[in-house]
């Protein structure tokens, strides 16, 4: 698949919003981390392009962290942008197109939604798991 990550965090993001649950940065880096973990786990291949950086409060997409770094430890009002390459005008970037693509991700991100942003630092840190592995 491959897809921007930024495209998966505004899918999320637009999900938090329906669920009326508030997301960070970092709760929505560690969101993503696990959707992503389950689509590899599961045999569907990477979800997102690029990699995941091991940072001191778990892994971290830096695509979507550039997009809402203006947030800092506030929740997300907004959605991930880009530059067009033609226009160069800003605009927002698309979630995925594929309707079964995007049930899975939500589907797989449901459970953390009500989560604090604490304890999907902690699940990420799990002993012997891929970022405790690396670090």
């Amino acid at each position: 698949m491959d897809l921007d990550p930024r495209s998966v965090a505004n899918l999320i993001i637009d999900e938090a919003v329906r669920k009326n649950a508030r997301i960070t940065n970092l709760a929505l880096q560690k969101i993503l981390y696990f959707v992503h973990g389950r689509f590899l786990v599961e045999g569907r291949g990477a979800l997102v392009a690029g990699s995941f950086e091991a940072w001191q409060y778990g892994p971290v997409s830096l695509p979507v962290y550039e997009a809402f770094k203006e947030f800092g430890a506030s929740p997300i009002t907004a959605k991930a942008k880009r530059r067009h390459l033609i226009t160069r005008e800003e605009e927002v970037v698309p979630t995925p197109k594929d309707p079964e693509i995007c049930e899975r991700i939500l589907e797989y991100a449901a459970p953390f939604f009500k989560m604090a942003p604490g304890r999907l630092v902690e699940l990420s840190h799990a002993d012997n798991g891929p970022w405790d592995r690396i670090t």
